[in-house]
């Protein structure tokens, strides 16, 4: 019987393919708790055939999303699912760039595999100031190369973009092509998240500005007033923008350089 199922995945087309449905049916069944049996599913996306693209598709959607979005409570059984089938899309454009780096940033070293599928060259960087600052302000005073002067971020207004824009917002216009860390000197300890652009309706809907998004943290700093250092556990690529989310009631950014290429 498995060689017979084997051998109808391989010729099947995507809609009535059997192993890719069963790639599904586990990203719906561990969303809710269900321990996934991991050697069934890799056999089931080595044999999936021509359906391959459409189970990495489902993967992205439904496990890598949400395995970058900050505020999303990974359930630990959709982290081992996708930490063990990662390795079966590698193929060219089986998963999204942009996805796959995001949600490795997001899980690190709790997903071994997912971190060693995004692992990239160095690619050359420096500090890329930002082309739209939104939020708290004198906002450019934290970008102007002068410790002195800073911008309060405890005090920003909490609208509805707040999970999105935080405190502050670096945006980048057109997205910043690599993001591999950041120096960043402040006043009271604090979260960067990356805003990263995704293909339409893989995670999060920006609509005002009419594109999908993950927003993993890329940076958690201690705010001690001296430079800190902080590199994201996976380089991103398509980065829209860097937000700045205060931890303390008094939280100054006194300058914030975010190291990447264009």
């Amino acid at each position: 019987m498995r060689g017979l199922l084997a051998s109808l995945c391989e010729h099947c087309p995507p809609n009535v393919n059997a192993c890719a449905q069963t790639v599904s049916r586990a990203l719906l069944e561990t969303a809710i708790g269900q321990p996934p049996n991991i050697p069934e599913l890799q056999w089931s996306m080595d044999h999936a055939g021509p359906a391959l693209p459409a189970a990495c598709d489902t993967l992205a959607r439904l496990g890598l999303a949400p395995a970058a979005q900050a505020e999303v409570n990974l359930p630990p059984t959709v982290r081992t699912l996708v930490d063990g089938l990662v390795s079966r899309c590698q193929g060219p454009e089986l998963l999204p760039l942009s996805v796959l780096r995001a949600a490795a940033a997001q899980q690190g070293a709790q997903a071994p595999a997912l971190l060693t599928a995004a692992s990239a060259k160095p690619v050359e960087s420096a500090p890329v100031k930002p082309d739209q600052l939104l939020g708290a302000q004198p906002a450019l005073q934290a970008f102007d190369g002068d410790i002195v002067t800073g911008v309060a971020v405890s005090n920003a207004t909490r609208g509805d973009r707040w999970s999105a824009d935080g405190a502050l917002r670096a945006g980048y216009a057109p997205t910043l092509k690599h993001l591999m860390g950041f120096r960043i000197r402040a006043q009271g300890p604090g979260t960067l998240r990356a805003i990263v652009r995704t293909p339409k309706g893989v995670g999060l809907n920006d609509p005002e500005g009419g594109f999908s998004f993950v927003n993993p943290t890329v940076c958690r700093f201690r705010g001690t007033g001296e430079w800190e250092t902080c590199n994201p556990a996976a380089p991103l690529v398509d980065v829209d923008a860097v937000s700045v989310f205060p931890e303390s009631a008094d939280g100054k950014l006194l300058e914030l350089e975010i190291l990447g290429a264009r």
